[in-house]
């Protein structure tokens, strides 16, 4: 059998997510422990302080670094809410048997989070356990636990007298059970569901860092078709008090570049070129000293060697970059061309790499040249539409969608807007708004090959 509980698995169902109780979940563990209407069937006194519900994380603790047993908190996935706790161990090793059972808060009570907990929880002591067979021991007069338990496929095997020592007194047992062949005869709970337990462990930290920090955002993470996390924090407007949503749109920076990549992809699929045409045969920047052999290939991998009109490692406070054109002149790829430096290769193309804005603001105007209309159109006409994005893509920060939210930064001790340090329009190497989901979207098809070909 397999005993070994570390990292902490995290077990997820349609409506709860199964992980571990903390210190931090004391205060809504005393709400389930306390209840003398909890504790009623069960070994445990209703407790009567916090100190007595710490002790009980504590034990949860030790029993599961000692193997002994694994108790998961519950929680409701859209609250976030500890709403009871689910575990299994009693185990022996020679007969693959472990014993089962679980406390629901009474407020939760009827809303089929037991049984929904207990699916969970044998599918993870059948398929990640290796069990044959689990128990449930039921003091009688607890037929609320009998029915969750037989909604699980157990069956009623008996009634064993004076099985137990409860609360100072032996106790008859109705005895359930439930093999490993029942199980998977009927199986009810897909282990999909069990989360990587190393990705797990990654969320848990990341779940613990949105607490400490002050985040205002949306993070969502998504394995296959399975949305494993979702969390949108903060304000999208901090002086009109708007707070961030699931359709907010957020500022993505050098995340553009990636629209941009697409977008010349397509049009050289679209015209028959490849990634290895010269950037100068489709449009002559007309610069010197810049080599017109560097390729397509070689300005979307930041090998071109040509020079950078936003070469960061210049610049001593990358949040207060002052350029040479005002941002408000900023509305068209071309309009940066007075940035470029008219100054020798950094070196020769495909020979090295560094990271290069201002070859992003070259594709840019490739794309313009290509496909006969502005960057921002093709983008959001020609590239998100036909997939169905139409909210997020390319927008002038002064003519914003409603639902955008804008950028901050730290400025003694206040947060004011960036918009002032932002170019008006994108210009290839930043400046698109999107949403989460069609972030995803938009991932979801180029994976697909909906956008260029493989």
């Amino acid at each position: 059998m397999n005993r070994d509980f570390e990292p902490y698995p995290v077990l997820e169902t349609e409506r709860l997510i199964l992980n571990e109780i903390t210190d931090d979940h004391a205060e809504e563990l005393s709400v389930v422990l306390s209840d003398p209407d909890v504790a009623k069937y069960d070994y445990f006194y209703p407790t009567k302080s916090i100190e007595e519900v710490m002790q009980f994380i504590e034990r949860y603790g030790e029993e599961r670094q000692d193997n002994e047993e694994i108790t998961w908190g519950i929680f409701e996935k859209h609250s976030k809410k500890l709403v009871g706790t689910c575990g299994i161990g009693n185990f022996s090793d020679p007969s693959k048997r472990g014993e089962v059972g679980y406390a629901i808060a009474q407020e939760h009570w009827g809303k089929g989070y037991a049984a929904e907990s207990i699916s969970a929880v044998v599918a993870y002591g059948f398929e990640v356990v290796g069990l044959n067979r689990i128990e449930g021991n039921i003091t009688p007069g607890n037929s609320s636990s009998e029915r969750v338990l037989e909604k699980n496929g157990f069956t009623r095997e008996g009634h064993v007298r004076q099985r137990d020592w409860l609360k100072g007194q032996l106790v008859d047992s109705i005895v359930m059970g439930l093999l490993k062949s029942d199980f998977e005869g009927r199986k009810t709970h897909k282990l999909s569901h069990f989360k990587d337990s190393a990705l797990s462990e990654k969320i848990s930290i990341l779940e613990k860092s949105l607490k400490e920090t002050n985040f205002s955002g949306r993070i969502q993470i998504q394995k296959g078709d399975e949305l494993l996390f979702d969390h949108v924090k903060g304000f999208a407007d901090r002086s009109e008090g708007r707070l961030s949503n699931k359709e907010t749109l957020y500022g993505i920076a050098s995340g553009t570049k990636f629209l941009t990549a697409l977008g010349v992809g397509k049009l050289l699929e679209a015209t028959n070129r490849s990634l290895d045409t010269p950037a100068s045969e489709l449009l002559n920047l007309e610069i010197e000293t810049y080599d017109p052999k560097i390729t397509i290939r070689q300005l979307l991998s930041h090998t071109s060697g040509m020079p950078d009109y936003l070469d960061e490692d210049l610049f001593e406070d990358v949040d207060n970059i002052e350029l040479d054109v005002p941002n408000y002149k900023l509305v068209t790829p071309k309009d940066y061309l007075p940035l470029f430096p008219r100054i020798p290769m950094i070196f020769e193309p495909g020979k090295d790499f560094a990271y290069n804005n201002g070859a992003f603001v070259y594709l840019a105007m490739i794309i313009e040249t290509l496909s006969g209309m502005s960057y921002k159109d093709y983008i959001n006409h020609e590239l998100l539409e036909p997939i169905g994005i139409t909210g997020s893509g390319v927008y002038a920060t002064n003519d914003l969608p409603s639902n955008a939210a804008l950028g901050y930064v730290l400025e003694e001790e206040r947060w004011v807007s960036n918009i002032f340090k932002l170019p008006i329009q994108a210009g290839g190497d930043g400046g698109a708004w999107i949403n989460a989901s069609d972030m995803l979207t938009l991932w979801q098809a180029f994976e697909r090959g909906e956008i260029i070909s493989e």
